[in-house]
């Protein structure tokens, strides 16, 4: 898969539900937004004969309303949450929803970083 941040993003907008996923771009016009960011490089491994590659993602959640970007997170939680496609094999959390603070327009930021392995 050449662009897993695009499978990814279509993921959380059709399974999840979600609007306004971006990548590599936390939108600046949008209070309520996620963003998806490739942090490493892709990774390559072997298991039973097969090629495996693993990619840490880092979502960007950003939100004025501090109770609907907790919503938010929950929704992504949830939709990633053991997800499988013909493409995904598998979602491991690599760090828990953080709270960055606020942005310089007031708005909420938290960031959560998976393991994608495809």
């Amino acid at each position: 898969m050449n662009n897993i941040l695009e499978h990814l993003r279509e993921i959380l907008l059709i399974k999840g539900k979600l609007l306004n996923v971006t990548i590599g771009d936390l939108q600046t016009d949008k209070d309520s937004c996620i963003a998806l960011f490739q942090l490493t490089g892709s990774r390559q491994s072997y298991f039973g004969g097969a090629k495996l590659d693993d990619q840490i993602i880092r979502l960007v959640i950003r939100d004025m309303n501090f109770s609907n970007g907790l919503k938010t997170i929950e929704k992504i939680k949830a939709t990633l949450k053991n997800y499988k496609d013909d493409i995904v094999l598998s979602t491991n959390i690599k760090t828990l929803d953080t709270y960055l603070g606020k942005d310089d327009k007031r708005r909420n930021v938290w960031e959560i970083t998976y393991l994608i392995r495809y």
